[in-house]
This record gives C-alpha cells, structure tokens and sequence, in this order.
C-alpha cells in the first residue's frame, strides 16, 4: 500500500526537521530578505544568507534521492512545484529570525563543550579539504556556514525541550491535547487491496509467506510472523507478504481482475467486509492491522483515490474499486471508527500493542503541532522584502559542485 504524502507536504515536514537554523554568521553583502524586530531588537536575514539555505536545500534533494542530471528538469520545470518549496524555505527562514530571538528571550544557551566539539570538528574537515577556499571549492558554502547550521539545529531542540519535555517542559504537552489531535487528525480504513499482476506466496502447505529481515538485515521468508518467533530468531518484520509475479493473459491474472466484482457483489449482499479483507486482500497490513489502519493523511497517495476515500462516512466503504496504475492494482476501502486512544499503544508497558508501531513518536507529532502554533503569531510580525524574494526559485539555485561533479 503507497503511503506516502503530498509531495510539498512532505518538503515542509523535512525542512521543518532539517532547516531550522539560527540566522547565518553574514557571508557577503546584500540586501535584508527578512526582517524581525520584538523587545526593541531587530533580527534579520540577508540574501547571502538565503542563497546558502536554497543551495544547502537543493543538495539536500539530489543528495536524498539520488537522482541523475534529468531530475533537475523533472523537479523544477513546474513553476507551482518550484514555487512552493521556495516559499518553504522562506517559511523557515522567518522561523529562523523568531528562534533567535525565543533563545534570548528564554535565557537558554548552547552548551560551550558541545560548541568547541562541533568547531573542532570543522577545524579538522577544513584542514582535510585544503584549508576554507578548498572547502568552499567542493560544497559551495563555507564551513563557517555549515557550522551555524549544526548549532542552529542544536538550537532548535532546546527551544523544544525547554517548551515540551515531558518532564520538565513549561509547555509540555497535555493528555487532553493529546487525545483531541488524535481524533482531529486520524481516520481508521480496513481494506481490501487487490493487485492483477502478483499473488501472495504461499508454502507446500499453503501458508502465506513474509518478508522478514534478519540480524545482518538479510531478507528472509518465513510463515510464522509471532511476536515468539521474530525475538527468537531476531527478525524484523519487513511488513510485506512475498509475492509471485503473474504472466501476463494467465488465466490467474484473469481471475483476479474478476475477484474484484466478486468481493463488491458479496458486500452488497451484506458480507462481512473484515472477512472479506482477511480472505482476499493481497495487502500484509490488512491482516497486520485486521481491525483498521490507522493513519493521519492520506491512505493511497493518488488523486482520485483521495476524492473517493474522503468522502467516506464512517461505516461506508467505495462501491466500486478504485483502480491505481491502470488496473495493477484495485482497492476497496471502508472508513470505520476510530478505535479510542489507540496511541495509547506505544506507552511502555501497554496491554493492547496492535498500534504500537503507528504512534512511536507521537507525542513529538504532537508537540510539533503546538510549536507551530506558538510560533504563528511571531512569524506573522517578520517583514519581507518582496522585491529581492520575488527574484528566488529553486530552478536558478546554484547546484553544489558537489553533485554538479556526480551527475556530470
């Protein structure tokens, strides 16, 4: 099953989680992109300061996803894409001003041990590279650059700490607060996925077959996926069935394609759609999560999938399947109720663990959310020099001579 999100939406959850630096030790002359002033001081960013975060952000990309010189076409040649991650980083940058300015007006320092650790390490990566033109040479930014960057992020977790540890934090996150972001946020979908073109593995003796890894991060084949047998053997699950292709016009691949009516047919006439699922669906979560899949976003990251299953109230399912990559693949979806306080399943020593695995790091979804709140009335208050902000996209960004000198 795809889970992945929106594309943008994506974009802003790592930059968010990678991007938020205090304001760079100025590098060059130019104009003030953004503006901050609170408690009678101002705080700013310039535009040497925004080149770094775009070239840094445009590294990151091609460096993330190993894509060949086409991606650079691929990625930027649409103006809405190109223009959404740079109002992105912009995003980030006014969040950069306003941490500056919550570090001071929270008392809090960066510990000077781990500082001197970090410049050393810069010390020796710049002596590796011939000194700061050397480095500069291969990365396109300055170790001083880079640097900041580290502190920054360092700087981020303990604005974080100091407002949400779950200790200590003067804003930690509530129960209450907990529980409304879960049922504001989540929705619960059993499922029936179907794919034409694979069918699950099954041994001599017609057990199903999982994909497991091994201590050495081996994959293996087992038909035993007990919570006894994984710690026994030390494997983890790889959350995935074994399949076998199907030759194309097979008589199999046929019946496939004709189960999917089948399945609709039964459930109009009042089948069970849990046994429904458990029976046929070719999807390992189905049966991993057999009361529902708990998810916060989208379920199957297709257009027309997302307008079929949003619209779904709870106990009704899509009465005609919904078809991805031209029939490869058919699902059936029904929307039940959210099973109460299911994050709850994570807390160490949990009766019920069906969900643990979903809500592992809930609490800091959580707190993200608050912080971004927090922050809202802050960056409204940043001012923006439209004029040279209107001049940036990530299409015209300086790729690093890094990746520049790997794609060629």
């Amino acid at each position: 099953m795809k889970r992945t999100g929106k594309f943008v939406k994506i974009l802003s959850l790592v930059l968010c989680a990678a991007m938020l630096m205090l304001a760079l030790a100025s590098c060059g002359k130019g104009d003030n992109v953004l503006t901050f002033t609170a408690d009678g001081k101002e705080y700013t960013l310039t535009e040497s300061e925004l080149d770094f975060m775009m070239m840094y952000r445009k590294y990151q990309l091609f460096y993330a996803n190993s894509y060949p010189s086409s991606y650079d076409a691929f990625l930027w040649q649409d103006a809405e894409t190109d223009s959404s991650i740079t109002q992105v980083i912009v995003d980030t940058a006014k969040t950069v001003l306003v941490e500056k300015y919550l570090m001071e007006k929270f008392g809090l320092e960066l510990d000077e041990k781990e500082v001197k650790e970090l410049k050393d390490e810069y010390k020796a990566s710049v002596k590796q590279w011939g000194g700061q033109g050397g480095f500069k040479a291969r990365f396109g930014w300055t170790a001083d650059q880079m640097m900041q960057y580290d502190l920054a992020i360092k700087n981020n977790t303990m604005i974080r700490d100091y407002l949400y540890n779950t200790e200590t934090g003067v804003e930690k996150v509530t129960d209450e607060e907990l529980d409304a972001y879960y049922n504001e946020k989540y929705k619960q979908y059993q499922l029936i996925m179907i794919t034409t073109t694979q069918d699950v593995s099954k041994n001599d003796e017609g057990k199903k077959e999982y994909l497991v890894y091994d201590k050495d991060g081996k994959e293996v084949t087992v038909t035993d996926i007990s919570e006894e047998n994984l710690k026994a053997n030390e494997y983890s699950l790889a959350y995935s069935y074994k399949y076998v292709d199907l030759e194309e016009g097979s008589e199999r691949k046929e019946e496939k394609t004709a189960l999917v009516d089948e399945i609709l047919a039964e459930l109009k006439e009042g089948a069970d759609f849990k046994e429904l699922a458990l029976k046929y669906s070719d999807e390992f979560l189905t049966e991993y999560f057999e009361d529902g899949y708990i998810l916060e976003g989208d379920l199957i990251n297709d257009e027309d999938a997302i307008e079929a299953i949003n619209k779904l109230e709870v106990g009704d399912y899509t009465e005609t399947a919904i078809s991805i990559e031209s029939g490869k693949y058919y699902y059936i979806v029904k929307r039940v109720a959210l099973e109460e306080k299911a994050y709850t399943h994570a807390y160490e020593g949990a009766e019920n663990t069906e969900y643990a695995d979903l809500f592992e790091d809930f609490g800091s979804t959580v707190a993200d959310s608050k912080y971004e709140k927090f922050l809202e009335e802050y960056i409204k208050a940043v001012v923006e020099n439209k004029e040279v902000l209107e001049t940036y996209s990530m299409a015209t960004t300086k790729l690093s001579p890094m990746i520049a000198k790997m794609i060629g």
